[in-house]
C-alpha cells in the first residue's frame, strides 16, 4: 500500500509539474499575444501614416500633372504664335524682297530715262 501512494504521490507530483509547466507556457503565450498586439497597434499606426503620406504624394503628383497639362498647353500657344510670326516675317520678306526688284526695276528705268534726257 506504501508502494501504491507512492505512486500515486509521484503520478500527481508529475502531473502537478506538467500543469505548472502547461500554466507557464500559457502565460508565456498571454506575454507572446500582448507583445504580438503591441506590435499590431504600431504596425496599424505606420500604415495609416503611410497613407496619409502615400495621400499627400498622390495629390501633389496630381497637382504638378495638372501643371504640366497647362505648361504643355502654354508652350503650344506659344509655338503656334511663334510659327504664325514666323510666317508672317517670311510674307513680309517675301513682300518687302518683290517690292525691293520693283523698284529696282523702276530706278533702272528711270534711269535709263534720265540719262537718256541728258544725252538730249
Amino acid at each position: 500500500m506504501v508502494q501504491s501512494l507512492q505512486e500515486q504521490l509521484k503520478l500527481k507530483t508529475d502531473e502537478s509539474t506538467s500543469l505548472k509547466q502547461e500554466l507557464d507556457s500559457i502565460k508565456q503565450s498571454g506575454v507572446v499575444v500582448a507583445e504580438v498586439e503591441a506590435e499590431n497597434a504600431e504596425l496599424r499606426t505606420a500604415a495609416k501614416a503611410a497613407n496619409e503620406q502615400l495621400q499627400l504624394k498622390t495629390d501633389e503628383a496630381s497637382s504638378l500633372r495638372q501643371e504640366l497639362r497647362q505648361v504643355q498647353e502654354s508652350l503650344e500657344s506659344t509655338n503656334e504664335k511663334l510659327l504664325q510670326a514666323e510666317l508672317g516675317s517670311q510674307k513680309y520678306i517675301e513682300v518687302s524682297r518683290a517690292k525691293t526688284s520693283e523698284l529696282g526695276s523702276e530706278n533702272a528705268q528711270l534711269r535709263s530715262t534720265v540719262q537718256s534726257l541728258q544725252e538730249q
